[in-house]
């Protein structure tokens, strides 16, 4: 399986998931282009995204045709189904345990 590749605004980034999946690649920044990159499910750290945002993240993320978690700092129903329909397969809290991702 190609491993997981993490997106973060800025580097601040959760250390969770760095701990979780330590085989994974970490950006930071949104690339133009994703496909120079290999990877089997791409995972976006929403923190320091404005709203504004989040749907030209979830454009460029989901036209991958890969699968899109979104983590946020602040998850809550109506950020987490906007989200998912804008084309995120999972959502979830940017600093949860990383047994829990």
């Amino acid at each position: 399986m190609t491993e997981p590749l993490f997106v973060s605004a800025n580097q601040t980034y959760s250390g969770s998931w760095a701990n979780a999946f330590p085989e994974a690649r970490i950006l930071v920044g949104l690339p133009k282009d994703f496909t120079a990159f290999q990877f089997g499910i791409l995972v976006l750290d929403l923190t320091g995204v404005n709203k504004s945002e989040f749907v030209e993240w979830l454009d460029r993320a989901t036209a991958t045709n890969k699968p899109v978690v979104a983590l946020s700092p602040t998850p809550n129903d109506e950020e987490g189904l906007a989200l998912i329909q804008l084309g995120a397969k999972g959502y979830g809290h940017s600093h949860c345990a990383p047994h829990r991702l």
